[in-house]
């Protein structure tokens, strides 16, 4: 049975998602270059999704689409690493807020040199 042939349809959110891939690949490689390996393993997924004043926990859950369990595990490990801290949420008494410690700050230097976006056409 020959199936009709499916094109996706060129439409800006699939090329702004391509883009996005294609940089995320490149910035991996240049931290990993720099020294920060852990941004080549599942965990340094949730980095994006921490502000620079800290993010709810659940928060976290809820923008990456991941259960409870998973967030928590990603958080231990980035906190077992010195990236990120726990501290107690103000406004709920069972929750944490995830915030970057001040060793990320000297992280935070290599970023903003890793893929800037005007390297990306080249």
């Amino acid at each position: 049975m020959n199936l009709p042939e499916q094109r996706r349809q060129d439409h800006i959110g699939w090329r702004l998602w391509h883009a996005a891939s294609e940089w995320k690949v490149r910035f991996v490689d240049e931290m990993v270059a720099a020294g920060h390996s852990c941004y080549a393993e599942a965990r340094s997924s949730v980095i994006p999704y921490i502000e620079p004043q800290g993010t709810k926990q659940s928060e976290l859950v809820r923008m990456m689409g991941l259960s409870k369990q998973a967030v928590q595990q990603l958080v231990d490990d980035l906190e077992r690493e010195g990236i990120v801290t726990r501290k107690a949420d103000p406004d709920d008494r069972r929750g944490k807020i995830v915030c970057f410690t001040r060793a990320q700050g000297i992280v935070t230097t290599a970023w903003n040199s890793c893929s800037r976006p005007n390297q990306l056409t080249q």
